[in-house]
C-alpha cells in the first residue's frame, strides 16, 4: 500500500515573498504578508511600476531590520549636506550618496525609477559597482 505525503500549501507574499500569516490582505487577487508590502505593491501599481516584479520572482525579499524614526535627522545639519552636495544653483541639487545595503538589480531598478515617485528628483543615476547613487 502506497504512502502518500501532502503538504499544506502556504500562501506567500507577491512582494516578498513570506509567509502570509494573515491571508486578509490582499489586492488585485494577490496575497501580502503585511501593510507595509501591500503598500508597495500598491504604490508601484500607481505609476505603471509593476514590471518590477518581472525582474526576479519576488524582488522585494524583507531585509527586517527595524529603522529608528530620527535614522536620517543628521541630513538636516548643514554641515553634513555640504558634503553630499556635487553642485547647486538657483533650480538643482546634485548629490552622492553611498548606499551599502543595495545588493540587486530591483534595487537598482527601483532607485534609477525614483523621479517617477518623487516629482523633486529629477534623475538618478546608480554606479553599482561603487554602491553610490
Amino acid at each position: 500500500m502506497p504512502i502518500y505525503s501532502y503538504k499544506h500549501a502556504q500562501t506567500v507574499c507577491y512582494h516578498c515573498g513570506e509567509a502570509c500569516i494573515n491571508t486578509d490582505i490582499t489586492l488585485a487577487e494577490k496575497n501580502f504578508c503585511c501593510t507595509g508590502c501591500k503598500l508597495v505593491f500598491e504604490l508601484l501599481q500607481q505609476h505603471q511600476l509593476c514590471e518590477y516584479y518581472d525582474l526576479t520572482h519576488q524582488p522585494g525579499i524583507n531585509q527586517r531590520i527595524e529603522i529608528r524614526k530620527d535614522k536620517f535627522a543628521f541630513l538636516d545639519e548643514e554641515s553634513i549636506t555640504q558634503q553630499l552636495i556635487l553642485f547647486r544653483n538657483d533650480t538643482q541639487t546634485h548629490v552622492s550618496f553611498y548606499i551599502p545595503q543595495i545588493h540587486c538589480s530591483s534595487c537598482l531598478w527601483l532607485l534609477e525609477n525614483l523621479h517617477k515617485l518623487e516629482p523633486g528628483i529629477q534623475r538618478l543615476i546608480v554606479n553599482f559597482s561603487n554602491k553610490r547613487c
